[in-house]
C-alpha cells in the first residue's frame, strides 16, 4: 500500500516538474513555485525575470559549494 501511495506522489511530482513548475528555495530569486510558460528565448526585454538550471558539472558544484550560487 505504501509503495502505491509513494508510486503516485512521484508520478504526480515528475508530472508537474514536466508541466513547467518550480519550487525556487534560492534568495537570488523570490522563493516560492513559478511557472515557466515559454521556451528559452536569447532576445530578452530589460527587468524581465529569467530562470537558470545549470548542468550537474564540476564546475557548478563546486560553485554551489563555494555560495557563489
Amino acid at each position: 500500500m505504501i509503495l502505491v501511495v509513494v508510486t503516485i506522489f512521484m508520478m504526480n511530482i515528475i508530472g508537474i516538474y514536466k508541466s513547467g513548475y518550480r519550487w525556487n528555495r534560492t534568495p537570488s530569486f523570490p522563493m516560492g513555485i513559478w511557472k515557466i510558460e515559454r521556451p528559452f528565448d536569447p532576445s530578452r526585454d530589460l527587468g524581465e525575470l529569467v530562470l537558470f538550471e545549470p548542468p550537474n558539472t564540476e564546475v557548478f558544484r563546486l560553485a554551489r559549494k563555494r555560495g557563489y550560487m
